[in-house]
């Protein structure tokens, strides 16, 4: 899933050796995937001798999902911390993500496709998100 199984699909499913990619934000179409097979939008997978690709990216609603929360034991095996540069984890780690997408038109930005579409979060899920993180002892850090 995400910008590279996005613009490349074919080349995401020979690398990773997987038998399908989600086209885009991933959320909605994984519950998709759970419910059928048939008849999804925004995948990308092998079929007739090539990589058959059912739609563009797709850009969730996202502003109106629920705030995710994982078991402490998943925390603190997860060891990659994203935009954390120049400083060392403390410990278990997680992004709070306030929004998605943008509104500027940069000529040097490689976003396509889907990450055009700005959406904010309601502030109360991310802050159910915020008092979530801190009460699992967590660091976070906003993008």
């Amino acid at each position: 899933m995400g910008p590279h199984g996005s613009t490349t699909p074919g080349a995401a499913l020979d690398k990773l050796g997987v038998d399908v990619v989600v086209r885009g934000e991933c959320e909605e179409i994984v519950k998709r995937l759970a419910d059928r097979l048939d008849d999804v939008p925004a995948l990308a997978f092998r079929g007739g001798g090539g990589t058959v690709v059912t739609g563009g990216p797709h850009a969730g609603r996202f502003v109106d999902l629920p705030a995710l929360s994982w078991p402490a034991e998943w925390l603190n095996r997860h060891h990659h911390h994203h935009h954390r540069y120049g400083t060392d984890p403390l410990g278990a780690g997680a992004e709070v993500e306030a929004s998605r997408g943008c509104p500027y038109r940069c000529s040097f930005c490689a976003k396509i496709d889907f990450r055009d579409r700005y959406r904010r979060r309601d502030t109360a899920i991310v802050l159910e998100k915020i008092d979530w993180l801190a009460a699992t002892h967590c660091h976070w850090v906003t993008p």
